[in-house]
């Protein structure tokens, strides 16, 4: 075998290492865009920040929960979290534990979840209701959810779900004569409506020929 064939065998398997790796990576990203997350900080009562506290990050209509710990800056962050309702429990020892929530975690969202613990037993429980929703400090990036209620009650033409797109500001239908205008497409924030991404559960669900939904018979039963 002569030294050139050697590194072409080396240069192929480093390039089909590399392409997996891209290949995975780029899954793993667009698989957490129907995704959320929530973080915060921990603090004692004095203000100080409270390293190694235990985050629960429970999911209140599943049942799941992600665990983490606080930083030696006393931030946490709990993702990728699925959209819906959550609650945040803290715990360390000599403060009291304290739970806050329903948070409601949205597409793309961060909310922010501060915590102050107070000392005290373990044993004992702070819980704060959360009424309004979080402020959004941690992401520009905008994103909208529809309800089971809108989707079934609004009159649809046709029940195609791509209608609902409308409801998220910045959206209006397709320029007229585009060749999205009659399967509902829409344009946002004044891109052309061929220029959209299309996702099922974190799956590419464009056409081969362009950025249009992948099918025709996609429709919502009232």
């Amino acid at each position: 075998m002569t030294p050139h064939s050697k590194c072409s065998r080396k240069a192929l398997r480093t390039f089909w290492l590399s392409l997996a790796v891209l290949v995975f990576i780029a899954g793993a990203a667009w698989a957490q865009k129907d995704m959320g997350s929530i973080v915060g900080t921990v603090r004692d009562s004095s203000g100080a920040m409270v390293q190694g506290a235990k985050v629960t990050v429970s999911d209140a209509d599943r049942g799941t929960a992600f665990n983490t710990t606080t930083n030696q800056s006393g931030e946490y962050a709990a993702n990728p979290l699925h959209i819906g309702r959550y609650n945040v429990t803290v715990e360390k020892e000599g403060f009291r534990k304290q739970v806050v929530g329903p948070i409601e975690v949205n597409v793309q969202a961060r909310p922010e979840v501060n915590v102050t613990l107070n000392v005290g037993q373990i044993a004992e429980t702070v819980t704060v209701s959360s009424q309004t929703p979080q402020l959004e400090t941690e992401t520009s990036e905008l994103g909208q959810v529809v309800s089971a209620r809108q989707a079934t009650t609004l009159p649809l033409n046709g029940r195609n779900f791509a209608q609902l797109a409308q409801l998220a500001p910045g959206v209006s239908p397709a320029e007229p004569g585009s060749r999205t205008e009659t399967s509902f497409g829409f344009s946002s924030n004044g891109a052309r409506a061929l220029q959209n991404n299309y996702l099922l559960d974190g799956v590419d669900n464009n056409a081969n020929l362009g950025d249009v939904l992948n099918g025709s018979a996609y429709v919502i039963q009232p």
